[in-house]
Protein backbone atom coordinates (compact mmCIF):
# COMPACT_ATOMS: atom_id res chain seq x y z
CA UNK A 1 0.00 0.00 0.00
CA UNK A 2 1.02 3.65 -0.75
CA UNK A 3 0.26 4.20 3.11
CA UNK A 4 3.70 2.52 4.14
CA UNK A 5 5.37 5.22 2.48
CA UNK A 6 7.42 7.50 4.73
CA UNK A 7 9.81 9.52 3.01
CA UNK A 8 11.35 9.71 -0.75
CA UNK A 9 14.98 10.99 -1.53
CA UNK A 10 16.34 11.67 -5.06
CA UNK A 11 19.80 11.41 -4.73
CA UNK A 12 21.45 10.43 -7.38
CA UNK A 13 21.33 10.30 -11.16
CA UNK A 14 23.48 8.35 -13.67
CA UNK A 15 23.63 8.36 -17.70
CA UNK A 16 22.81 6.06 -19.78
CA UNK A 17 24.63 5.92 -23.39
CA UNK A 18 22.78 2.89 -25.09
CA UNK A 19 20.00 2.40 -26.60
CA UNK A 20 19.94 6.19 -26.65
CA UNK A 21 21.60 9.06 -24.12
CA UNK A 22 19.23 9.73 -21.51
CA UNK A 23 19.90 10.48 -18.05
CA UNK A 24 18.04 7.96 -14.95
CA UNK A 25 17.33 9.40 -11.32
CA UNK A 26 17.52 7.54 -8.52
CA UNK A 27 14.84 7.33 -6.22
CA UNK A 28 15.08 6.21 -2.56
CA UNK A 29 12.10 4.61 -0.80
CA UNK A 30 12.12 4.59 2.77
CA UNK A 31 9.34 2.66 4.16
CA UNK A 32 8.07 1.49 7.91
CA UNK A 33 10.55 -1.60 7.79
CA UNK A 34 12.52 -1.77 4.71
CA UNK A 35 13.93 0.86 1.57
CA UNK A 36 14.18 0.05 -1.72
CA UNK A 37 15.31 1.93 -4.93
CA UNK A 38 13.45 2.77 -8.30
CA UNK A 39 15.22 3.91 -11.23
CA UNK A 40 13.18 6.31 -13.72
CA UNK A 41 13.49 8.40 -16.82
CA UNK A 42 12.47 12.28 -16.84
CA UNK A 43 10.08 10.77 -19.77
CA UNK A 44 8.20 8.39 -17.07
CA UNK A 45 7.66 11.60 -14.50
CA UNK A 46 6.28 13.21 -17.19
CA UNK A 47 3.71 10.29 -17.71
CA UNK A 48 3.10 10.06 -14.25
CA UNK A 49 2.30 13.92 -13.79
CA UNK A 50 0.20 13.69 -17.03
CA UNK A 51 -2.00 11.10 -15.30
CA UNK A 52 -2.46 13.10 -12.29
CA UNK A 53 -3.64 16.14 -14.64
CA UNK A 54 -6.09 13.95 -16.43
CA UNK A 55 -7.50 11.89 -13.63
CA UNK A 56 -7.64 15.30 -11.03
CA UNK A 57 -8.22 18.53 -13.73
CA UNK A 58 -9.67 19.94 -10.80
CA UNK A 59 -7.22 19.59 -8.55
CA UNK A 60 -3.66 21.69 -8.65
CA UNK A 61 -1.24 18.91 -7.42
CA UNK A 62 0.70 19.91 -4.39
CA UNK A 63 4.29 21.19 -6.14
CA UNK A 64 5.34 22.08 -9.42
CA UNK A 65 6.71 19.58 -11.96
CA UNK A 66 9.63 20.65 -13.57
CA UNK A 67 9.31 21.28 -17.04
CA UNK A 68 11.85 19.58 -20.27
CA UNK A 69 14.25 22.52 -21.68
CA UNK A 70 15.20 21.85 -25.54
CA UNK A 71 17.92 24.45 -25.61
CA UNK A 72 19.90 24.43 -24.10
CA UNK A 73 19.62 20.21 -23.72
CA UNK A 74 19.46 19.35 -19.81
CA UNK A 75 21.54 16.15 -20.58
CA UNK A 76 25.08 18.11 -21.56
CA UNK A 77 24.93 20.43 -18.64
CA UNK A 78 25.76 18.75 -15.14
CA UNK A 79 24.04 21.68 -13.32
CA UNK A 80 20.91 21.63 -14.93
CA UNK A 81 20.79 17.63 -14.41
CA UNK A 82 21.55 18.23 -10.11
CA UNK A 83 18.75 20.86 -10.56
CA UNK A 84 16.17 19.10 -12.42
CA UNK A 85 16.77 16.14 -9.79
CA UNK A 86 16.26 18.35 -6.98
CA UNK A 87 13.25 19.71 -8.45
CA UNK A 88 11.53 16.41 -9.24
CA UNK A 89 12.68 15.54 -5.22
CA UNK A 90 10.98 18.58 -4.19
CA UNK A 91 7.41 17.25 -6.65
CA UNK A 92 7.54 13.81 -5.63
CA UNK A 93 7.93 14.79 -1.55
CA UNK A 94 4.68 17.68 -1.95
CA UNK A 95 2.62 14.48 -2.92
CA UNK A 96 3.58 12.44 -0.13
CA UNK A 97 3.30 15.06 2.58
CA UNK A 98 0.19 16.83 0.85
CA UNK A 99 -3.02 15.97 3.32
CA UNK A 100 -5.13 15.10 -0.20
CA UNK A 101 -4.48 11.72 -0.66
CA UNK A 102 -5.99 11.01 -3.36
CA UNK A 103 -2.88 11.65 -5.59
CA UNK A 104 -0.95 8.63 -3.58
CA UNK A 105 -4.23 6.31 -3.99
CA UNK A 106 -4.12 5.67 -7.73
CA UNK A 107 -2.25 2.36 -9.22
CA UNK A 108 -0.33 4.86 -10.93
CA UNK A 109 1.55 6.53 -7.96
CA UNK A 110 2.11 2.79 -6.35
CA UNK A 111 3.61 1.43 -9.91
CA UNK A 112 5.87 4.43 -10.30
CA UNK A 113 7.19 3.94 -6.53
CA UNK A 114 7.78 0.81 -7.21
CA UNK A 115 5.71 -0.18 -4.02
CA UNK A 116 5.67 -4.49 -3.08
CA UNK A 117 1.95 -5.94 -4.81
CA UNK A 118 0.50 -8.90 -3.37
CA UNK A 119 4.06 -9.55 -0.82
CA UNK A 120 5.51 -8.76 2.11
CA UNK A 121 8.51 -6.53 2.33
CA UNK A 122 10.49 -10.15 3.01
CA UNK A 123 13.65 -8.59 1.36
CA UNK A 124 13.90 -7.11 4.43
CA UNK A 125 17.77 -7.41 5.79
CA UNK A 126 18.36 -8.67 8.91
CA UNK A 127 19.91 -5.58 10.40
CA UNK A 128 16.67 -3.80 9.33
CA UNK A 129 14.65 -5.99 10.91
CA UNK A 130 17.13 -6.15 13.96
CA UNK A 131 16.79 -2.51 14.22
CA UNK A 132 13.04 -2.19 14.13
CA UNK A 133 12.79 -4.82 17.34
CA UNK A 134 14.83 -3.07 18.83
CA UNK A 135 12.99 0.26 18.65
CA UNK A 136 9.29 -1.86 19.32
CA UNK A 137 11.29 -2.44 22.74
CA UNK A 138 12.24 1.13 23.65
CA UNK A 139 8.54 1.34 22.88
CA UNK A 140 7.89 -0.97 26.03
CA UNK A 141 9.91 0.90 27.92
CA UNK A 142 8.36 4.43 27.76
CA UNK A 143 4.74 3.11 28.13
CA UNK A 144 6.19 1.48 31.06
CA UNK A 145 8.09 5.23 32.06
CA UNK A 146 4.52 6.68 30.77
CA UNK A 147 2.27 4.58 33.50
CA UNK A 148 4.52 5.58 36.15
CA UNK A 149 4.03 9.00 35.30
CA UNK A 150 0.58 9.02 35.10
CA UNK A 151 0.18 7.19 38.75
CA UNK A 152 2.00 10.22 40.16
CA UNK A 153 -0.06 12.49 38.08
CA UNK A 154 -3.27 10.72 39.44
CA UNK A 155 -2.12 10.80 43.16
CA UNK A 156 -1.61 14.54 43.12
CA UNK A 157 -5.33 14.92 41.18
CA UNK A 158 -3.74 16.04 37.83
CA UNK A 159 -7.09 14.26 36.10
CA UNK A 160 -5.70 16.08 32.27
CA UNK A 161 -1.97 15.19 32.48
CA UNK A 162 -2.48 11.98 33.72
CA UNK A 163 -5.13 11.76 30.49
CA UNK A 164 -2.55 12.83 28.18
CA UNK A 165 -0.23 9.67 29.52
CA UNK A 166 -2.63 7.30 28.99
CA UNK A 167 -3.60 8.67 25.16
CA UNK A 168 -0.26 8.84 24.40
CA UNK A 169 0.76 4.71 26.49
CA UNK A 170 -2.38 3.77 23.91
CA UNK A 171 -0.91 5.17 20.74
CA UNK A 172 2.40 3.25 21.52
CA UNK A 173 0.71 0.01 22.30
CA UNK A 174 -1.09 0.48 19.10
CA UNK A 175 2.42 0.68 17.22
CA UNK A 176 3.92 -2.04 18.74
CA UNK A 177 0.95 -3.90 17.15
CA UNK A 178 0.86 -2.83 13.97
CA UNK A 179 4.73 -3.56 13.79
CA UNK A 180 5.09 -7.10 15.25
CA UNK A 181 2.68 -8.09 12.74
CA UNK A 182 5.24 -6.78 10.09
CA UNK A 183 8.20 -8.50 11.27
CA UNK A 184 5.94 -11.99 12.20
CA UNK A 185 5.94 -11.73 8.12
CA UNK A 186 9.38 -10.90 7.56
CA UNK A 187 10.19 -14.69 9.78
CA UNK A 188 9.39 -16.33 6.19
CA UNK A 189 12.64 -15.90 4.61
CA UNK A 190 15.01 -16.79 6.87
CA UNK A 191 16.46 -20.24 8.01
CA UNK A 192 14.99 -22.49 10.67
CA UNK A 193 17.35 -21.71 13.36
CA UNK A 194 17.39 -17.74 12.89
CA UNK A 195 13.34 -17.69 12.52
CA UNK A 196 13.05 -19.87 16.07
CA UNK A 197 15.27 -17.36 17.71
CA UNK A 198 13.67 -14.48 16.53
CA UNK A 199 9.99 -15.66 16.93
CA UNK A 200 11.46 -16.44 20.87
CA UNK A 201 12.26 -12.59 20.78
CA UNK A 202 8.79 -11.77 18.88
CA UNK A 203 7.00 -13.75 22.10
CA UNK A 204 8.76 -12.09 24.95
CA UNK A 205 7.92 -9.08 23.38
CA UNK A 206 4.22 -9.95 22.84
CA UNK A 207 4.10 -10.95 26.74
CA UNK A 208 5.70 -7.91 27.58
CA UNK A 209 3.06 -5.91 25.31
CA UNK A 210 0.17 -7.84 27.03
CA UNK A 211 1.53 -7.31 30.38
CA UNK A 212 1.45 -3.15 29.67
CA UNK A 213 -2.03 -3.37 28.08
CA UNK A 214 -3.32 -4.37 31.05
CA UNK A 215 -1.31 -2.08 32.88
CA UNK A 216 -2.34 0.73 31.04
CA UNK A 217 -6.46 0.07 30.92
CA UNK A 218 -5.90 -0.93 35.12
CA UNK A 219 -7.19 1.00 37.80
CA UNK A 220 -10.12 2.39 35.66
CA UNK A 221 -12.91 0.99 36.74
CA UNK A 222 -13.59 0.73 40.51
CA UNK A 223 -17.12 0.53 42.64
CA UNK A 224 -18.39 3.63 44.38
CA UNK A 225 -17.46 2.91 48.22
CA UNK A 226 -20.51 2.18 50.37
CA UNK A 227 -20.74 3.96 53.64
CA UNK A 228 -21.37 2.04 56.40
CA UNK A 229 -24.41 2.67 58.74
CA UNK A 230 -21.90 3.97 61.32
CA UNK A 231 -19.41 6.07 59.38
CA UNK A 232 -21.75 9.14 59.27
CA UNK A 233 -23.58 8.98 62.16
CA UNK A 234 -25.06 11.87 64.07
CA UNK A 235 -23.30 12.60 67.44
CA UNK A 236 -26.87 14.40 68.30
CA UNK A 237 -30.43 14.24 67.43
CA UNK A 238 -32.94 17.22 68.02
CA UNK A 239 -36.29 16.40 68.38
CA UNK A 240 -39.03 18.13 66.82
CA UNK A 241 -38.93 22.12 66.53
CA UNK A 242 -41.61 24.09 66.70
CA UNK A 243 -43.17 25.64 63.20
CA UNK A 244 -44.19 28.65 64.49
CA UNK A 245 -42.67 30.92 67.31
CA UNK A 246 -40.37 33.72 67.63
CA UNK A 247 -37.62 34.76 64.64
CA UNK A 248 -35.41 37.21 67.02
CA UNK A 249 -34.95 36.79 70.34
CA UNK A 250 -35.14 33.80 72.63
CA UNK A 251 -37.41 30.87 71.72
CA UNK A 252 -40.47 30.18 74.31
CA UNK A 253 -39.68 26.79 73.69
CA UNK A 254 -36.35 24.49 74.31
CA UNK A 255 -34.70 22.37 71.72
CA UNK A 256 -34.04 18.79 73.34
CA UNK A 257 -30.80 17.37 72.82
CA UNK A 258 -30.75 13.26 73.21
CA UNK A 259 -27.77 11.48 72.87
CA UNK A 260 -26.78 8.34 70.00
CA UNK A 261 -25.58 5.23 71.13
CA UNK A 262 -22.04 5.80 70.66
CA UNK A 263 -22.31 9.58 72.53
CA UNK A 264 -23.92 8.13 75.21
CA UNK A 265 -20.80 6.31 76.50
CA UNK A 266 -18.34 9.59 76.15
CA UNK A 267 -17.40 12.15 78.24
CA UNK A 268 -16.66 15.50 76.72
CA UNK A 269 -12.91 14.89 75.50
CA UNK A 270 -14.78 11.39 74.05
CA UNK A 271 -16.96 13.74 71.77
CA UNK A 272 -14.23 15.89 70.78
CA UNK A 273 -12.29 13.03 69.64
CA UNK A 274 -14.91 11.43 68.31
CA UNK A 275 -15.86 14.70 66.21
CA UNK A 276 -12.94 15.20 64.88
CA UNK A 277 -12.56 11.29 63.44
CA UNK A 278 -15.94 11.59 62.09
CA UNK A 279 -15.17 14.89 60.13
CA UNK A 280 -11.60 12.88 58.71
CA UNK A 281 -14.08 10.20 57.76
CA UNK A 282 -15.99 12.51 56.17
CA UNK A 283 -13.00 14.34 54.51
CA UNK A 284 -11.99 10.91 53.35
CA UNK A 285 -15.04 9.67 51.41
CA UNK A 286 -14.97 13.39 49.26
CA UNK A 287 -11.62 12.25 48.38
CA UNK A 288 -13.01 8.87 47.28
CA UNK A 289 -15.78 10.44 45.20
CA UNK A 290 -13.31 12.99 43.75
CA UNK A 291 -11.06 9.91 42.67
CA UNK A 292 -14.22 8.18 40.67
CA UNK A 293 -15.03 11.43 39.25
CA UNK A 294 -11.74 11.85 37.99
CA UNK A 295 -11.96 8.02 36.25
CA UNK A 296 -14.82 8.61 35.12
CA UNK A 297 -13.48 11.52 32.88
CA UNK A 298 -10.89 9.80 32.19
CA UNK A 299 -13.09 6.80 30.67
CA UNK A 300 -14.97 9.91 28.87
CA UNK A 301 -11.60 10.94 27.47
CA UNK A 302 -10.67 7.68 26.11
CA UNK A 303 -14.38 7.13 24.28
CA UNK A 304 -13.90 10.51 23.37
CA UNK A 305 -10.76 9.36 21.45
CA UNK A 306 -11.95 6.04 20.43
CA UNK A 307 -14.96 7.85 18.78
CA UNK A 308 -12.29 9.77 16.43
CA UNK A 309 -10.50 6.93 15.59
CA UNK A 310 -13.45 5.09 13.98
CA UNK A 311 -14.72 8.52 12.58
CA UNK A 312 -11.09 8.70 10.92
CA UNK A 313 -11.34 5.16 10.02
CA UNK A 314 -14.50 5.97 8.17
CA UNK A 315 -13.14 8.68 6.51
CA UNK A 316 -10.60 6.75 5.04
CA UNK A 317 -12.88 3.91 4.22
CA UNK A 318 -15.27 6.70 2.19
CA UNK A 319 -11.86 8.18 0.25
CA UNK A 320 -11.18 4.20 -0.70
CA UNK A 321 -14.62 4.13 -2.19
CA UNK A 322 -14.20 7.17 -4.07
CA UNK A 323 -11.00 6.10 -5.37
CA UNK A 324 -12.73 3.22 -6.37
CA UNK A 325 -15.39 4.85 -7.76
CA UNK A 326 -13.30 6.82 -9.80
CA UNK A 327 -11.24 3.70 -11.03
CA UNK A 328 -14.63 2.21 -12.17
CA UNK A 329 -15.61 5.58 -14.25
CA UNK A 330 -12.22 5.57 -15.80
CA UNK A 331 -12.63 2.20 -17.07
CA UNK A 332 -15.83 2.64 -17.85
CA UNK A 333 -15.08 5.65 -20.39
CA UNK A 334 -12.15 3.61 -21.88
CA UNK A 335 -14.71 0.61 -22.92
CA UNK A 336 -17.06 2.70 -24.06
CA UNK A 337 -14.19 4.10 -26.47
CA UNK A 338 -13.13 0.84 -27.65
CA UNK A 339 -16.59 0.31 -28.41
Amino acid sequence: MSQMIQAIFVPKVDNISKPKAHTVYCLDVHAAVRTWQVWRRYSEFVRLHEYFLEAFPHHSLPSPFPVKRYFPSTFSSPTKVDERRRALETYLRGILASQDARWRQTQAWRDFMGVPVGRQVNECPSERWLEEFEQLNNYTHQIRALVNRRATHLARNETSASHNCTVHAKRLLNTITTRMASLSHLLGGLSEGEQRRRQDLLNSLREEKDSLHHLVHAGRYTDTPTPQADETPEMVSVQAIPTKGRVFGPSSKKVILQDTPKTRVLDNEGLIGYQKQTMKDQDNNIEQFLSVLARQKQIAFAIGDELSLQNQLLDEIDQDADTTNLKFKMVTKKVMAIQ
